[in-house]
Formats: structure tokens, C-alpha cells, sequence
């Protein structure tokens, strides 16, 4: 599992160097803002993404089934289930 980390970090640095020097290169149109105002943003965005996408992917189900339990919304508060399905939804029939 380490060097999928690796391999991908590797392949963003690299595909970053070769966009950064194509952008160099043959701009295509005229610049609103400077590079050393728009690269800092942009790799702050890129940084950003998989961190929020974790947080809200991890916390919104949870909460979601929080509200959902508190509210007596779904199919295990509308029917009976025992034994094992019990178990597996808490221990409520």
C-alpha cells in the first residue's frame, strides 16, 4: 500500500512539471494574474479536495442515519425485524 501513495504523488508531480512548462512554453491566451498568484491557489484547491471529500464522504452518512433514527424515518422503524437482522441495526425490534 505504501507505493501506491508514492506511485501517485510521483505521477501528480510529474504531470504538474509538465503542465507547469507547457503553460511556460505556448501560453494561450494573455494572463489575468500572475503564475506566483494562480499555482499557490490552485495547488491549495488540489491539497483541499481529497481532504473535504474524505470529511463530508465519512461524516454524511452518519449523520444522515443519526437523523434518520432520531426522526423514525426508514424501513426498520416501519416494520418488526428480530433476531439476527436485530443485531444488525442497533438491537432495536
Amino acid at each position: 500500500m505504501f507505493w501506491e501513495a508514492a506511485i501517485r504523488l510521483a505521477a501528480f508531480i510529474v504531470m504538474f512539471a509538465v503542465m507547469a512548462t507547457w503553460e511556460n512554453a505556448v501560453p494561450r491566451r494573455a494572463l489575468c494574474f500572475p503564475r506566483i498568484v494562480r499555482w499557490p491557489a490552485n495547488l491549495a484547491v488540489t491539497a483541499l479536495n481529497p481532504i473535504f471529500t474524505f470529511v463530508l464522504l465519512s461524516v454524511t452518512p452518519v449523520g444522515v442515519a443519526e437523523l434518520a433514527s432520531k426522526k423514525q424515518w426508514g424501513l426498520f422503524h416501519s416494520m418488526s425485524f428480530g433476531g439476527l437482522t436485530s443485531f444488525v441495526h442497533g438491537g432495536r425490534a
